[in-house]
């Protein structure tokens, strides 16, 4: 029978053991650290303002997705203007990898030359000016009173404008809201998908159609203004045009003939005090309040200053008309 030969197995591993797991492990950790890299492309198109590495190198072996994000996102410089390009330089990329938190165990490859090109839209003065008309149009129609009409004189544009490729859209909004004839200034902004890529300034002379207050007959100098002087008539509203809700009640500086067309500078509020009328000369002062009795030495509307004489002290004052008979000194 065959002698038989007891063995103990030992669950414990060598320190032999050990250190080989440890050298394997230590390897494949070394190998795994190699493996993160990051390689810039000899040639890249972008299309935003700001070079950043993700749109110029392929990023390799970066298991930390937060990392990853970061290494991702960071800025490398300004972009080239539309259908430019940039030639990168090695040592301005280190550094702006250096202070975005780039790893030191990241291996970097650089080609010999780095050249990044932005593409670009050329839009001809022509086409410029006839986007930033339409735009002022639509601005121009949505502020316009529902009685009225405006038209946009065509807009002289006199440079080609070069853009990043996109989709453009062109908006306009006026500098002061309330003019809507004559020459008036806008802001025109020029959007690339959605981002505002230009900000100009145009001026753009617009000419407002609406209703006029024109005069029915001759008014003399003088005249106070009734309902039956004037009219509306559709016409080419200005800044002093007057709508003759206002114009009735006011008095007229000088002869309008008929169908002429009633302006501020036309029209003054009616004289409520005659030269040589008998008025009442007040003066306050806190709670201090006294009164005299003068004669008026010139025709006056309510608000103007004219000359009155204190008839007790025959003395010569200026004073503001309250209204028929009453007068202020300051």
């Amino acid at each position: 029978m065959p002698r038989m030969v007891a063995m103990r197995l030992n669950p414990t591993p060598s320190l032999s053991a050990l250190a080989a797991v440890a050298i394997v492990l230590g390897a494949a950790s070394a190998a795994q650290a190699q493996q993160a890299s990051l390689r810039f492309f000899p040639k890249s198109e972008i299309q935003g303002d700001v070079i950043r590495v993700d749109d110029v190198a392929r990023i390799q072996g970066i298991s930390d997705p937060q990392l990853k994000e970061q290494v991702r996102r960071i800025e490398l410089g300004r972009a080239p203007e539309p259908s430019q390009e940039r030639v990168m330089s090695q040592l301005s990329i280190k550094s702006a990898l250096k202070q975005g938190g780039l790893p030191d165990h990241v291996k970097v490859t650089f080609p010999r030359k780095m050249v990044v090109t932005r593409p670009g839209q050329k839009v001809s003065r022509a086409d410029a000016g006839r986007h930033i008309q339409k735009a002022i149009e639509v601005w121009v129609l949505a502020n316009t009173p529902g009685e009225h009409k405006a038209r946009v004189e065509p807009v002289t544009w006199r440079t080609d404008l070069m853009l990043p490729r996109g989709e453009l859209t062109w908006k306009a909004s006026a500098r002061d809201s309330s003019r809507l004839s004559g020459t008036v200034m806008f802001t025109v902004q020029i959007e690339v998908g959605g981002q505002v890529i230009e900000t100009r300034h145009v001026s753009a002379k617009l000419k407002l159609v609406g209703p006029v207050c024109v005069a029915r007959s001759d008014l003399r100098s003088g005249d106070v203004i009734t309902e039956g002087d004037v009219v509306e008539e559709h016409s080419e509203v200005t800044s002093s045009s007057v709508p003759c809700s206002e114009a009735i009640g006011m008095s007229v500086r000088s002869t309008l003939r008929a169908g002429a067309a009633l302006r501020d500078s036309s029209l003054k509020a009616p004289d409520v005090i005659k030269r040589g009328d008998r008025v009442v000369i007040e003066y306050s002062s806190g709670a201090l309040r006294v009164t005299a009795v003068g004669e008026a030495k010139k025709d006056g509307a309510r608000g103007e200053w004219i000359q009155v004489r204190n008839t007790m002290s025959d003395s010569l004052l200026k004073a503001r008309v309250l209204g028929a008979g009453r007068v202020m000194v300051q």
